[in-house]
């Protein structure tokens, strides 16, 4: 997980594709059958799907602690990025209100086209 989480910026199809590459090519941890289920389960789910299969991974691989370990090596490398790059662009400066309701307004305009794109 955290390879991917290092460095994928791909969308959901490219993460499951690895995990299905990975876990149950490679690594065999688990047949085809077996992650095609994962996969279908998380597709009822809301959220995203590859940040589930991933956690669903982990949880069968190592119980409560393998699915934690597997969400923070999805998911912390991108987070810690982020504020790093925060941090190099305000440094101790504070970003204006008005920059923080734009990048806001930017995030609920990209989640709203999301969803419109799921409903047709």
């Amino acid at each position: 997980m955290l390879k991917l989480g290092l460095t994928s910026f791909g969308r959901q199809v490219a993460n499951l594709a690895y995990f299905r590459e990975e876990f149950v090519g490679r690594r065999q941890w688990l047949k085809e059958q077996a992650y095609a289920d994962i996969v279908a389960l998380r597709q009822f789910l809301p959220g995203p799907s590859s940040r589930q299969t991933g956690i669903a991974l982990g949880f069968l691989r190592g119980g409560f602690l393998g699915g934690l370990a597997a969400w923070a090596g999805f998911t912390l490398p991108s987070a810690l990025a982020l504020v790093a790059l925060l941090l190099l662009i305000f440094g101790k400066r504070r970003p204006g209100r008005r920059w923080c309701w734009a990048l806001a307004a930017s995030a609920l305009a990209s989640r709203r086209r999301t969803q419109a794109g799921w409903r047709n």
